[in-house]
């Protein structure tokens, strides 16, 4: 009798840790959102609202602003610390590419061009045409194509598209030093943060 009466105890215990986790990383990414949220709409909010004759150079201003709270609060909110953001822009030029164009967190500046015509560039390129995004758990399990192994300091990375429907402006990442510092459940966050940052963008 003992024994069913543990397991059913144990299998309780286990729902409520699982529910407890759930609700915690569901609270976690209301608070990512919350805390770029609201910048952000400000900023699109400016951005929207300049007159066509003064648009360039302000709006890029507080096209950059947004970027800069966009790469802040995935990299200092989103999952555990010692996280870096990044975000990659899109060159239309031929061969097209994905070059550095800021980041925060870790102090460690990404190097890394993707170019068409490589393994490596391609795969991202495509992403960002399909509009896809991607979570890599362990970068030594797993890793896209054309992937160097050591490389990089990093060992989990999640990345997505900023894009709209018809514009392409980028993809944003955020990486992490050990397996476990992000999980699939920030994907939904950081997604959600490429898609205002290229509404900012777009505007």
């Amino acid at each position: 009798v003992g024994i069913p009466l543990r397991a059913e105890h144990d299998a309780r215990v286990r729902a409520r840790t699982a529910e407890q986790i759930a609700e915690e990383e569901a609270a976690r990414i209301q608070l990512v959102l919350n805390d770029a949220l609201e910048p952000l709409t400000y900023l699109i909010g400016r951005i929207t609202d300049q007159r066509r004759w003064a648009r360039g150079r302000e709006a890029g201003e507080l096209q950059g602003q947004a970027k800069a709270v966009v790469l802040s609060a995935a990299a200092e909110v989103l999952g555990a610390d010692r996280l870096r953001a990044c975000f990659f822009a899109f060159v239309d030029e031929r061969p097209a590419r994905l070059v550095p164009a800021g980041f925060q967190g870790r102090a460690e500046q990404p190097r890394t061009t993707f170019v068409a015509g490589t393994e490596l560039g391609d795969f991202a390129l495509g992403m960002l045409d399909r509009r896809e995004d991607l979570f890599c758990a362990d970068t030594r399990a797993e890793s896209p194509p054309g992937w160097e192994p050591g490389g990089h300091a990093y060992r989990t990375f999640i990345a997505v598209p900023v894009a709209t429907e018809a514009r392409k402006f980028g993809i944003l990442t955020v990486d992490g030093l050990d397996v476990g510092d992000l999980t699939e459940a920030d994907v939904a966050a950081v997604r959600v943060l490429g898609r205002l940052l290229a509404v900012a963008l777009g505007t």
